[in-house]
């Protein structure tokens, strides 16, 4: 196509009157089935501060931010996702609003991946938040309104797939690593499920972080400090602030500066317990199947190293709970290594799937994040949970199986030409059409009723209604179509 004007940007869309007739009675059915289920609309801005999705994101989301100055020199950013922007909107009036909360939202959020050759992505998110229950039947509502809604969709090949953070989480827990490097390694688990590559690329990551132990000679007083004692180190750091010009200590005493510098010499962790994680995340990671065959693997690897399989059995708990809901048992897998690519998740996630020629279609998901409240300002550890469909991929898989018609595709269009001095004739004729619930389109280009139905086959009409003065219609046919259902007064 010859390229005029300004060209869109790579990445971006428009969205022509087919496609968003589709996306309308998807995106309605979705939002009725929320609202059945007590979520009420709200809407956030699309513009928000940069730190918020910075904070409890994750590297990889905010690799994908969109962050600018604002003429005031604030960083902000078109939105990456909406679950951020709903929880700030939370927080702000959190003592007012009674738990649990059910919002629902709807529009577009903006992404860049410069890596694929785009520099931004746009795509539309439809979604829920449940904010303030920790009960497993939280989670078997969000998930089971998820799978209901691409049921109701029309949707039959899709899969549920499901995961859990905390599992992981617990484990790095219960072997003492630090948050640091616990947030590390649940950041890895994309490149760990990738084989002895991805393995090697963690550790050689982890070696840079300093968690795998230093480089020879690279950090000579970590590998003294392991040797002394509290005092003999404090003694050792007292010795080395003396004499330091107090201009270049800033606003510490010298006692501040050596206790804050021995508690991070104390909080280091053990390189051997960081690389026994890293081995045992590798192997949970690649965990993924039908539900009792993955629970064993994973309880029966985690109990050879010595460690509590509990986390594998609350997660199976919430399975079996989520088998008395519209959670569809069929099509449903579990996958230890399933973490999306968001850093605040803090126990279930989960995906909905669909194949397609090109490979797995990710039609939306989501999870529980119950630290995300206060670390985006709340006044505590709120528990909540939420999801979100990808309504370009819902509305693709549905075509994919040959489910996605335009509503009142074959409905009955009409032009209708006045001829001349019959232009109140016309217009009364369209407006009984219209009555009937018949789409009717007025001739308004002084087309002659031969042109008239060159360009009604052109649009795609099924039929030319020419008025006379008298009011008399000729119909002429151009395809069968069928009438919609008279609307009501």
């Amino acid at each position: 196509m010859e390229q005029r004007g300004i060209p869109r940007l790579s990445g971006c869309q428009d969205v022509l009157a087919e496609e968003v007739a589709v996306r309308d009675v998807v995106s309605a059915g979705l939002r009725s089935l929320l609202a059945l289920h007590g979520y009420r609309s709200v809407e956030t801005p699309v513009l928000e501060r940069a730190d918020l999705y910075l904070r409890k994101s994750g590297g990889e989301m905010a690799a994908r931010l969109l962050a600018m100055s604002d003429p005031g020199g604030e960083r902000v950013s078109p939105r990456p996702e909406f679950t951020a922007s709903v929880i700030r909107a939370y927080v702000e009036r959190e003592a007012e609003l009674p738990l649990p909360v059910r919002w629902q939202y709807a529009g577009p959020v903006f992404r860049a991946y410069p890596a694929e050759g785009s520099p931004v992505t746009q795509f539309t998110q439809i979604g829920a938040e449940l904010i303030g229950s920790a009960s497993p039947r939280a989670d078997a509502e969000v998930v089971g309104i998820a799978c209901r809604g691409l049921a109701d969709a029309g949707l039959r090949e899709y899969r549920l797939v499901v995961g859990h953070v905390g599992v992981l989480s617990g484990i790095l827990e219960a072997m003492g690593l630090s948050d640091r490097a616990a947030m590390f390694l649940l950041g890895s688990t994309g490149r760990l499920r990738e084989g002895d590559a991805g393995v090697s690329a963690v550790k050689e990551r982890a070696t840079e972080l300093g968690l795998l132990g230093n480089r020879p000679g690279e950090n000579k007083l970590a590998d003294l400090a392991k040797d002394l004692s509290d005092d003999e180190l404090r003694a050792l750091l007292q010795s080395m602030v003396q004499g330091t010009r107090t201009e270049a200590l800033g606003s510490r005493t010298p006692d501040e500066i050596v206790s804050r510098f021995l508690a991070k010499l104390r909080r280091a962790d053990d390189p051997r317990r960081v690389e026994q994680a890293i081995d045992l995340l590798a192997h949970l990671c690649r965990i993924q199947g039908e539900a009792e065959p993955a629970f064993r693997e994973a309880a029966s690897h985690i109990q050879s190293r010595g460690l509590d399989p509990a986390p594998v059995a609350r997660f199976q708990t919430l399975m079996d709970f989520m088998k008395t809901t519209d959670v569809p048992a069929r099509d449903t897998t579990v996958d230890f290594g399933l973490a999306r690519g968001i850093a605040y998740y803090t126990g279930l996630v989960f995906e909905m799937q669909h194949d397609s020629q090109a490979g797995v279609v990710r039609l939306g998901g989501g999870g529980r994040y119950d630290g995300l409240i206060r670390a985006l300002g709340g006044r505590g550890d709120v528990p909540a949970l939420g999801f979100a469909y990808s309504m370009e991929r819902v509305v693709e898989a549905l075509r994919a199986e040959g489910r996605a018609a335009p509503p009142g595709a074959g409905a009955e269009r009409v032009l209708v030409v006045p001829e001349a001095d019959a232009y109140p004739q016309a217009q009364a004729h369209a407006s009984e059409l219209r009555r009937r619930g018949v789409v009717a389109e007025m001739e308004v280009s002084g087309r002659t009723p031969e042109e008239a139905l060159a360009y009604a086959r052109g649009a795609g009409l099924t039929a030319v209604a020419v008025v006379d003065a008298r009011g008399h219609v000729r119909e002429t046919r151009l395809k069968e179509g069928h009438h919609a259902a008279p609307r009501s007064a």
